[in-house]
């Protein structure tokens, strides 16, 4: 296993837990309280946070089990380009669907987590493209 495929995994299970345990929690909240009154910032803010120290922290663990092998060749490039196609590909439908909803006077907290929503979902696409041609190889064109 190469090591961008190593950081892809730790980039994908780190979304997938963090953005995960929000979502949940707000799901939670929604049960409880009408969105108007949910104070959904600072549980964002905490959670994009989070992210971000996990996923260094686990990069780093990589790079050091991995000893500073860091190199990357053309086929690793080849797959991150393909990988960020896909990832902005959804990015970019989901800020048009926010950009419906700000059109639409949806409130904030949906707009919000429509937009939160989005970037967890390119990112998982980025990363399960990136891991599906890291298995199944890229196709020359």
């Amino acid at each position: 296993m190469t090591f961008e495929e190593k950081c892809t995994w730790v980039s994908l299970i780190a979304v997938l837990a963090v953005y995960g345990a929000y979502f949940s929690a707000l799901l939670v909240d929604l049960g409880s309280a009408p969105a108007a009154d949910i104070e959904y910032q600072q549980d964002m803010f905490i959670t994009v946070a989070a992210l971000v120290a996990i996923m260094v922290a686990g990069i780093v663990l990589v790079t050091i089990v991995s000893r500073g092998d860091d190199s990357s060749d053309e086929r690793d490039k080849a797959i991150g380009r393909l990988g960020a196609v896909a990832g902005g590909t959804v990015i970019t439908v989901g800020a048009l669907c926010a950009i419906a909803m700000a059109m639409m006077l949806v409130e904030h907290f949906w707009i919000a987590n429509g937009l939160l929503l989005a970037l967890v979902l390119s990112e998982v696409a980025n990363a399960a493209t990136r891991l599906v041609l890291y298995r199944g190889g890229v196709v020359p064109w």
